[in-house]
């Protein structure tokens, strides 16, 4: 049992976790030869551990989104607009000369996330509920969230803001800022809910094979409208912490953020690419390996026995998958006689 748990753990890493060191230590290695001294100074990791939060959230939720087989064009837009709306109740309320305000910030910051939550709403309704596809249903949303933006503050910088909005979002326990204890708490949640949630599971059905989760009587809609929800509240925080940490707000800013989260986020190891074909044989493959592999331990390694093990599964994989999708055909045509047979023809 644990030499599979340490396998599997080896397979993890050797297909995520080690692309990604390898690719951090080639370009720690360029950037170091490049900017010598620059590069390497105290002064630079630290702005780099102050700013990657608000990048790593805006990515959580665009991973969310990836899972479920769609992706999120308008997270950044959607940042911009949440902390717009939490700074225009802030102006509305707070009089003051830069002093206090510290439970109107509070405030503040839960109504920049039901402004998160409500967009992503939008977002999986149109996907979901009108049959949208994700792309370009968040490209319009995109422009919607940065005009409502431009609006609402007439296309200027907003600012103004009490003192207590900078110093809750830059102040550190130690030497460890409260955005990157924020970040690691939203991490966690989110890894929790992927991981050991119904939500979560079915997010994976649902990025496997949306038609096989409707015969399985689960909710699409459900499912599509609940991960962008939680992605919109993602990109909401990340909206605060910019917000808190340039103490102003605008339509515009991180416009440039959008394909840099992205790629973070398939980096990370969450696909966009997730048919049900290809899974299914993988998988397949992988375990008929496996078991292959623990029967013939103490044996010497054939190669070819192995490969032709491999193909074999594979066309078993593949006669599996056919099944299935003869069964769901069956199924719709039966519905389809039913239901003429109810109108009489």
């Amino acid at each position: 049992m644990n030499k599979e748990k340490s396998s599997r753990l080896a397979g993890i890493l050797d297909n995520s976790s080690a692309r990604m060191v390898a690719l951090f230590v080639v370009v720690f290695i360029i950037c170091s030869v490049l900017q010598g001294k620059n590069f390497l100074s105290p002064d630079n990791f630290l702005a780099m551990f102050r700013q990657f939060p608000e990048y790593g959230l805006l990515a959580i939720g665009i991973g969310m989104a990836l899972i479920i087989g769609g992706i999120d064009l308008s997270a950044v837009y959607l940042a911009n607009l949440s902390s717009i709306v939490a700074g225009l109740f802030i102006h509305r309320f707070y009089n003051g000369d830069g002093s206090g305000g510290e439970g109107l910030v509070l405030l503040s910051f839960v109504i920049a996330l039901i402004v998160g939550a409500v967009g992503g709403i939008l977002n999986g309704v149109l996907i979901s509920g009108l049959g949208i596809p994700a792309m370009l249903a968040t490209l319009g949303t995109q422009s919607l969230f940065w005009g409502f933006g431009v609006v609402l503050t007439g296309g200027s910088t907003m600012s103004g803001f009490p003192k207590s909005l900078g110093s809750m979002i830059n102040m550190k326990f130690g030497i460890i800022p409260v955005t990157v204890i924020i970040f690691a708490v939203a991490a966690l949640l989110a890894g929790i809910v992927v991981q050991k949630t119904k939500l979560g599971r079915e997010m994976k059905m649902y990025g496997t094979n949306s038609r096989a989760t409707v015969y399985s009587g689960l909710n699409n809609f459900k499912i599509v409208v609940m991960t962008h929800m939680i992605s919109g509240m993602l990109a909401a925080l990340s909206g605060i912490i910019m917000w808190g940490r340039y103490s102003s707000a605008k339509a515009d800013t991180g416009s440039t953020y959008t394909m840099q989260v992205i790629l973070i986020a398939v980096l990370g190891g969450v696909s966009h690419r997730t048919p049900v074909l290809l899974i299914g044989e993988h998988v397949h493959v992988f375990h008929r390996q496996r078991v292959h592999r623990r029967r013939r331990a103490d044996r010497p390694v054939d190669r070819e026995r192995e490969r032709a093990a491999a193909r074999q599964a594979s066309r078993e994989s593949r006669v599996e998958l056919r099944q299935v999708a003869e069964a769901c055909a069956l199924h719709d045509a039966r519905a389809r006689h039913g239901r003429r047979r109810e109108v009489g023809i």
